[in-house]
């Protein structure tokens, strides 16, 4: 992912699963990821939304 069009992670956690989701403009993204993966991605957005 390109963290520079990036607006929101998020996560969404039910009684069936987890679901992680990623906003672009206008695109809601459905992503495939662990949570050990979702965290560095994370970790990897406030980082970039620091600079």
């Amino acid at each position: 992912m390109h963290w520079h069009n990036t607006e929101s992670l998020f996560k969404v956690i039910t009684d069936k699963d987890t679901f992680y989701f990623a906003v672009q403009g206008t695109k809601l993204l459905r992503l495939s990821l662990s949570e050990e993966l979702f965290n560095a991605y994370v970790e990897g957005f406030l980082e970039s939304n620091d600079a």
